[in-house]
């Protein structure tokens, strides 16, 4: 079996009440990381000295860095990777809780699969004081037993197109592949815009096992929070104009970066349509039910609601024009 080093990218801001049980997760692992570093995003509760006191009983080397203004998530990751110098990097949010094997499954991938350069899992939810709650991370993204299986046999790319499954919480990338995509495009979460381009460019293998408990609150900065539905879906459904002009602009710009890296045009080419689908989308909601008919009658007609929406949902809240 080959060896890989393991480092570990851990963002926190403000996030003492669950610091310190995520540091033992990480510390308790079957295979214990190589590094651990810590970037800090100007907390101001007692973030650092949780950081202190673990540091004396550590299993791992553990660097610390604290910002000297705030970066936000995407920007403190990403100086957190290039602080990182061994073979694989695990990313880590600083409120969940890590299965004691993540590590281990994780780096299993990279060493049976040569061409594996991103992996990531399903995870647990767990609440606040840490009671399991009903549910997973991919039952929550829409990532079943089909698209699944579409995964594994190559069509990644198109899964991403249609929306993000992968949590960063969960993602392991090896660094050779991460220096592709640094610095991260800062408008967006670092783990869409990895897995998206990876998905053109690259292989991502995933695991349905549940490598961490995914902590739901309140007070969380991203993913999925206490408001979100997780049994239905509901989330997903949720598409307004400002919401689809995002997705745009990330699309847009997703395509700028891959347009010299992919060679296959006729799959790049699936980016453009899905920006001319949301497009037609948001300017039909502004036209009477007559002539949207027309619009979704040719959206449907050529599987666009299909590839790039949610089918029959999507047709019928554009006729209700909801």
């Amino acid at each position: 079996m080959k060896s890989n080093s393991i480092s570990v990218a851990l963002c926190t801001y403000n996030g003492a009440e669950y610091l310190r049980e995520q540091l033992i997760s990480i510390s308790s692992q079957t295979i214990p990381p190589d590094e651990v570093i810590i970037c800090d995003d100007c907390s101001t509760d007692n973030t650092y000295e949780i950081i202190r006191d673990f540091k004396t009983n550590k299993s791992f080397e553990l660097r610390y860095y604290k910002n000297e203004s705030n970066l936000g998530i995407t920007k403190n990751f990403n100086k957190a990777v290039n602080y990182a110098r061994n073979d694989i990097i695990l990313f880590s949010d600083q409120d969940d809780i890590w299965e004691k094997d993540r590590v281990e499954l994780s780096i299993a991938y990279f060493n049976k699969y040569d061409d594996c350069e991103i992996f990531f899992s399903n995870g647990s939810f767990i609440d606040e004081v840490g009671n399991s709650i009903n549910g997973n991370l991919f039952d929550s993204f829409g990532f079943n037993i089909l698209k699944r299986s579409l995964f594994r046999m190559g069509f990644q790319s198109q899964i991403l197109l249609k929306h993000a499954i992968v949590t960063g919480a969960t993602l392991a990338i090896k660094r050779e592949t991460l220096l592709k995509y640094l610095p991260f495009n800062e408008k967006y979460l670092h783990d869409r815009w990895i897995s998206f381009n990876s998905s053109f460019i690259g292989k991502i293998y995933f695991s349905n096992n549940k490598l961490i408990k995914y902590r739901v609150h309140a007070n969380q900065n991203t993913g999925i929070s206490e408001k979100t539905n997780l049994n239905n879906n509901e989330f997903l459904k949720r598409i307004n104009k400002e919401n689809y002009l995002r997705e745009i602009y990330f699309l847009q710009d997703c395509f700028s970066f891959l347009e010299e890296k992919v060679q296959d045009k006729k799959t790049l080419s699936q980016i453009i349509k899905k920006i001319n689908h949301r497009k037609i989308r948001i300017d039909m909601s502004k036209l009477n039910l007559f002539k949207r008919i027309k619009f979704i009658t040719k959206e449907a007609f050529n599987f666009n609601y299909f590839k790039y929406s949610f089918g029959i949902k999507s047709i019928i809240r554009d006729l209700t024009n909801l």
